[in-house]
């Protein structure tokens, strides 16, 4: 019966967690220092090598910021390292989910088909709550970001707070 018991347990424990939203966490404290100091660090895994490559090579208009790198050995550092973990050069289950409907590559995570999926039941005043501030700021309302966990039902207090208070 203990046996039984364990087995359903291990059984239920694995099918949540397999469907759970799960990245390698970022680890890479260049990557985290330089890309982390401005907005969330973004998994590679969100969007495809020509992007990031796209990304990395105008970082003088960095979404409408200057996020140049004087250093080019960072600035390598930090492109090898989003190249060699992006979605369309990883074979993860998850870099698979962010390839799902890709016909053309997004020029940023909020506007890949995952993220609009995902977030398509989201009212646009939510990603404009102070403390949430945009649709890019994962952190804010995803409580295992930095861990790489994206639950669907694991949210931070802010959001909690936005959602109930529309």
């Amino acid at each position: 019966m203990r046996k039984m018991l364990l087995a359903a347990g291990l059984l239920a424990l694995s099918a949540t967690t397999a469907n759970a939203e799960r990245f390698p966490p970022i680890t890479d404290q260049v990557v985290l220092k330089e890309c982390g100091s401005c907005h969330n660090a973004f998994y590679p895994e969100m969007l495809q090598k020509s992007v990031w490559q796209e990304i990395m090579s105008n970082l003088k208009d960095h979404y409408g910021e200057d996020a140049t790198i004087t250093n080019e050995a960072t600035k390598k550092h930090i492109l090898d390292f989003h190249l060699t973990n992006s979605a369309d050069v990883t074979n993860t289950r998850q870099s698979g989910k962010w390839m799902e409907g890709v016909t053309t590559p997004a020029k940023a995570v909020t506007l890949a088909p995952r993220f609009v999926r995902k977030h398509s039941g989201i009212k646009p005043e939510i990603f404009k709550v102070k403390g949430i501030d945009s649709k890019a700021n994962c952190a804010a309302c995803h409580s295992g970001y930095v861990q790489g966990t994206f639950e669907d039902n694991e949210f931070t207090p802010i959001y909690r707070q936005a959602v109930k208070g529309r």
